[in-house]
C-alpha cells in the first residue's frame, strides 16, 4: 500500500497537480478573506446597536428615576428611590462609554475589553440585583447569556486580551476559523472534488484502466491508494497555500490570540476547542463527500459526468439555505454540513457532534457500498477485459471457419 501511494503522488507531482492545487487554494483563501471583510463590517454594524439597545434601556430608566428625584416632593424621596437612581446611573454611564469606543475603530485601545467588561459586569449586576424589574428583557437577553458575557470578558482580562475590532477580524489565527463558512465550504468541496475525480477518471478516459486486471493489487488496495495520495496532496497543497498567504494577514491584521475566547452555545470554548471543533467537522465533512466522488466516479468512469453529480448535489445544498431554513427531517444529510462554523455555533437542528457521529455513519455506509461496487465492477469488468484483450483471436478463428466453411461444402 505504501509503494502505491507514493507511486501516485510522483503521478501527482509530474501532472503538476500539486502546484495546480495550491493556485486553487491560494484563490478559495482570497475569497475567504473578502467574505471576512464583508461579514466582518456587517457583524460591526450589527452590534453596534445591540450595545445601543442596551443602553437606551438603562438611558430611559435613569432619566425616568432622576426625574423623580428631582421633581418630586422632598418628603416623597425615599433613599431607596435614590439608591435605584445611582445605579442606574452608573450602568448607564458604563454602557455608554462602551458604546462611545464601539462606534469609533480608531478608539479599540487596549483598555476597550476593561470597558467591555464593565459593561457586561454592570448589566448583569443590575439584573441580579433586587431593584431589578425587567427592564433589561425587552433586548432579548437571558440572565445566563449576561453572566456568559461578563466571564467571558473577564476571561479576556485575565489573559491580557484585546478585544477583536469585529467577529470575523481575519487574524491569522482568526482566519483559520472563519474560512469553513457555507460559501467558502462550496469552493473547498469543488476543489476537493475536482482533483480527486481527475485521479481516478484520468485512468478511464486513457483506457489505462485495463491494465488494472494485469496488477498483482486487489482494484480496492488500489482505489484507496489513490484516495489517500490525493487526501495528503490536498493536505500539503493546502498548508503550502497558507503559509504564503499568511504574511498577508499577518502584515494586515496581527497574529491573534491562541487563547481568544469564543462564546459557543451556553459555554466559553478556547481557541483551540473551537478550532478543533470546526476542523473535524469539516474533515469528516469532505470525507463523505471524497466517498460520494470515488463511487461517481468508478461507476460513471467521466469526469465530466461525475463532477455535474457532485455540483447537482453543491446546487441543492445552496438553494435549500438560500430559501428554506434547515429541518430536523432532512437537516441530518450531509450534504448539509457545508457550514461548520454555523454548527459548532448552535445555529442548526443537531449539535455538531451529532453531525460529526452522522458523517462517519455515512462514510462507513458508502465505504462498504464501494466495496460492493467495485467487486461488481471487477467481475463485469473481466469480463469485458477478456474479450478487448483477444478480439483478434476470435476474428482469426472466425475467419479461418468462414474461409474453410466453403471448401468443407465442396468436399
Amino acid at each position: 500500500m505504501v509503494k502505491l501511494v507514493q507511486a501516485e503522488l510522483r503521478k501527482s507531482w509530474k501532472m503538476h497537480r500539486f502546484l495546480m492545487a495550491v493556485l486553487c487554494f491560494l484563490c478559495f483563501m482570497g475569497c475567504s478573506y473578502a467574505f471576512d471583510i464583508h461579514k466582518g463590517l456587517a457583524y460591526h454594524y450589527q452590534e453596534t446597536p445591540n450595545v445601543r439597545l442596551n443602553y437606551d434601556v438603562a438611558r430611559n430608566r435613569f432619566v425616568e428615576l432622576n426625574t423623580i428625584v428631582k421633581f418630586s416632593p422632598a418628603d416623597q424621596i425615599t433613599p431607596e428611590i435614590r439608591e435605584k437612581r445611582d445605579l442606574w446611573e452608573d450602568t448607564y454611564n458604563k454602557i455608554y462609554r462602551y458604546l462611545l469606543l464601539r462606534q469609533e475603530y480608531e478608539g479599540y485601545t487596549d483598555r476597550i475589553t476593561q470597558v467591555a467588561y464593565d459593561s457586561a459586569a454592570s448589566i448583569y449586576d443590575m439584573r441580579t440585583h433586587a431593584y431589578y424589574e425587567g427592564e433589561f428583557e425587552e433586548t432579548g437577553i437571558t440572565l445566563k447569556q449576561a453572566k456568559l458575557e461578563k466571564e467571558y470578558y473577564q476571561y479576556m482580562l485575565e489573559h491580557d486580551i484585546v478585544m477583536y475590532e469585529n467577529g470575523n477580524e481575519p487574524t491569522v489565527c482568526n482566519f483559520l476559523i472563519y474560512m469553513f463558512q457555507n460559501e467558502t465550504m462550496i469552493l473547498f468541496v469543488i476543489i476537493a472534488a475536482f482533483f480527486l475525480v481527475d485521479a481516478i477518471c484520468s485512468d478511464f478516459d486513457g483506457n489505462c484502466y485495463t491494465l488494472v486486471y494485469t496488477q498483482p493489487h486487489s482494484r480496492i488496495r488500489m482505489m484507496c491508494a489513490k484516495v489517500i495520495s490525493i487526501l495528503i496532496m490536498l493536505t500539503l497543497s493546502f498548508v503550502a497555500a497558507f503559509v504564503l498567504f499568511s504574511p498577508w494577514l499577518l502584515f494586515q491584521h496581527g497574529f491573534g490570540y491562541l487563547d481568544y475566547p469564543y462564546i459557543v452555545g451556553n459555554e466559553i470554548l478556547s481557541y483551540g476547542q473551537f478550532l478543533g471543533r470546526i476542523a473535524l467537522l469539516a474533515i469528516m465533512t469532505l470525507l463523505f463527500f471524497a466517498a460520494v466522488c470515488v463511487i461517481a466516479a468508478n461507476v460513471f468512469k467521466n469526469t465530466t459526468n461525475t463532477l455535474l453529480l457532485i455540483a447537482a448535489l453543491l446546487i441543492v445544498q445552496y438553494l435549500v439555505n438560500m430559501f428554506f431554513k434547515v429541518h430536523l427531517w432532512y437537516g441530518w444529510l450531509p450534504i448539509f454540513y457545508l457550514e461548520p462554523f454555523e454548527i459548532v455555533m448552535g445555529n442548526y437542528p443537531l449539535s455538531s457532534f451529532a453531525c460529526m457521529g452522522i458523517c462517519l455513519a455515512f462514510i462507513i455506509v458508502l465505504w462498504l457500498l464501494f466495496v460492493k461496487v467495485i467487486k461488481w465492477l471487477d467481475l463485469k469488468g473481466s469480463e469485458a477485459l477478456w474479450f478487448h484483450l483477444i478480439p483478434n483471436a476470435f476474428c482469426v478463428k472466425r475467419s479461418f471457419g468462414l474461409r474453410l466453411y466453403p471448401l468443407l461444402l465442396w468436399h
